[in-house]
């Protein structure tokens, strides 16, 4: 549980304890801002831009009856930063699409990582960065896994969960699997 500075007696005689209050205090000052911060200004701007425009090449129209979706990609809630929920990445989908198509447009900072030591040519540009590296990924919406499996390198990572959960008698309904790239967002 965390120390609150609700806890620690005003006049406790002990510097330590003065010393942690006065952190603690000064860090649930900071730690929770309530403000717009810059990702949602701008997109607020980009759809108030947006807002009552058409495209101006007509194929770019989407079509009358097509299912939109919005798409939140949320970071992992390890911080307590991250306790609000806020999405790291929206992306808007059309029903029609495949799901490899979302998979490639949902970007994670260690997909940029470079592979290899370079500590003797720091200026040679990398031939691979780890996206280009480990391209498995999976999607489980609705008790069903959806594998990345386009390319002869990719593992099926899903598999691991499905064996732990069959191992023992955990509780989870029997999960399904299926692959990526066979499936649109309105299967």
């Amino acid at each position: 549980r965390a120390l609150s500075h609700d806890i620690i007696p005003e006049e406790t005689g002990l510097v330590t304890l003065g010393i942690r209050k006065k952190i603690i205090e000064g860090r649930e000052e900071t730690i929770l801002v309530d403000r717009t911060s810059r990702q949602e200004m701008f997109t607020y701007e980009l759809e108030s831009q947006a807002l009552g425009k058409k495209p101006q090449n007509p194929s770019d129209l989407v079509a009358e009856g097509e299912l939109v979706l919005t798409v939140n990609v949320f970071y992992p809630v390890i911080f307590q930063k991250h306790k609000e929920h806020k999405p790291y990445q929206t992306l808007l989908v059309l029903g029609s699409q495949r799901l490899t198509e979302l998979r490639d447009c949902i970007m994670c900072v260690s997909d940029l990582q470079i592979e290899g030591e370079f500590s003797a040519t720091p200026d040679l540009a990398p031939e691979h960065i780890s996206k280009d590296l480990y391209k498995s990924a999976f999607f489980y919406l609705e008790g069903t896994f959806y594998n990345d499996t386009r390319y002869p390198e990719c593992r099926e990572l899903s598999r691991t969960i499905i064996e732990w959960s069959e191992s023992l008698d955990r509780g989870y309904k029997k999960f399904q699997k299926a692959k990526m790239e066979d499936y649109t967002f309105n299967d």
